[in-house]
């Protein structure tokens, strides 16, 4: 069943888990995709490495583009770059 609050704002069911299982599984080529904010350089970047619980990634399995970690959950638009 898509989520409706993400379907009013354009975002892809896929890129929900919605009912689906979680996945375990990785494929040995699969990319994992996540959003860092245009502020960091080579000095800060290390920090802001990490997985942090509440944050959102996008694996390549469901995704049709690294682009889709840009859309904004909370209004629908795309970050830019």
């Amino acid at each position: 069943m898509p989520n409706e609050a993400c379907s009013k704002l354009g975002i892809p069911a896929r890129l929900h888990r919605e009912n689906r299982p979680p996945d375990p599984d990785f494929d040995e080529d699969e990319k994992l995709y996540r959003r860092f904010p245009g502020h960091l350089d080579d000095a800060n970047l290390k920090e802001a490495i990490s997985f942090d619980v509440g944050e959102s990634y996008n694996r390549s399995k469901y995704s049709t583009s690294p682009a889709d970690v840009l859309l904004d959950g909370k209004d629908g638009k795309h970050f830019e770059g």
